[in-house]
């Protein structure tokens, strides 16, 4: 991420948006609720897809859950880092919050000490768009646009079919299109 924030700044990209997520945090959630793997599977799909009174029936049996409250607003917890971390603070139980999210936090007070200009975003409504992603995914787009320049994630088992040693790692790649339709003099 580093050295795509570098990339981006000499190219003069310098109103960018990176959108965080963590591909363990919905799994995490849904072994916490000790859901069944059939109910587990029809709340991953109505929660993925926004089918939001499908999921709303889905959570209305766990009423009693402690972890309700956080379930009824779960949905919309995407947006600006400071707030979507304070509201998990106030929904989640701390165990949640340190073993998930310590790694989320840690990688936003990085990225603002090093690029301060950068806005960044939490999503943690959003299904990792690889299914090898095993930590934090994220995209970057220019404020206002629509298009990501880059995306990537975390990936630890994405080459067990071919060595015996996993090698944790973390790929990175960039839309050169919609990174050359953003530069300052872009025909």
């Amino acid at each position: 991420l580093s050295e795509a924030g570098k990339i981006c700044r000499t190219l003069g990209l310098t109103h960018l948006t990176l959108e965080l997520s963590d591909a363990q945090f919905v799994p995490q959630i849904l072994r916490t609720l000790q859901l069944n793997d059939a109910a587990a599977d029809a709340f991953q799909t109505a929660f993925f897809a926004k089918e939001l009174s499908t999921y709303q029936d889905l959570i209305a049996p766990l009423a009693t859950n402690p972890l309700y409250p956080f379930l009824q607003q779960w949905p919309w917890l995407f947006g600006d880092s400071e707030t979507i971390f304070a509201e998990l603070k106030r929904l989640l139980p701390s165990n949640v919050i340190t073993d998930r999210l310590a790694p989320l936090q840690q990688t936003v007070a990085f990225l603002k000490d090093q690029f301060p200009e950068l806005r960044v975003t939490i999503d943690l409504t959003s299904r990792p768009p690889q299914s090898y992603y095993t930590g934090i995914f994220f995209h970057a787009y220019v404020d206002g646009g629509h298009q990501y320049l880059f995306s990537g994630g975390r990936y630890d088992k994405l080459l067990a079919s071919f060595q015996q040693e996993l090698l944790p790692a973390v790929g990175l790649a960039f839309d050169i299109d919609a990174v050359t339709d953003q530069l300052p003099n872009a025909p």
